[in-house]
């Protein structure tokens, strides 16, 4: 079960909704297991009092002791939860591909030291 915990401020809490924003956040489980009680995602969804009615949807997400929060604002509520699924759906990825690289190098270097060891 995916561990999110959802806050909705003057907005109606339905089952559409709620579903549209699980189906969402899906997308991100290439990138973590989002099955794990490490990762967890908070979501807050508003309507402001701002001019024009404003959306904002709110994500934080908590993995392998890393943190990412994305904030935005849209005039449509299903626009602004695609807009801030994307936004960290791209941190994530930023975020992993750093790993990476520094595992990568790390094994370089390592590679590197058995050569001249060896040589």
């Amino acid at each position: 079960m995916m561990n999110l915990k959802i806050k909705y401020t003057n907005i109606e809490m339905t089952e559409a909704i709620e579903n549209y924003l699980r189906e969402k956040i899906s997308k991100l489980s290439k990138f973590l297991d989002l099955e794990s009680e490490n990762n967890r995602i908070e979501a807050e969804l508003e309507k402001t009092n701002d001019p024009g009615n404003l959306y904002r949807t709110e994500l934080n997400l908590h993995f392998g002791g890393e943190f990412q929060r994305v904030e935005v604002k849209n005039s449509d509520l299903y626009a602004s939860i695609d807009e801030a699924i994307d936004e960290l759906e791209r941190s994530v990825r930023k975020v992993k591909g750093k790993k990476e690289t520094l595992f990568k190098k790390g094994n370089r270097k390592i590679k590197e030291m058995m050569r001249k060891i060896r040589g």
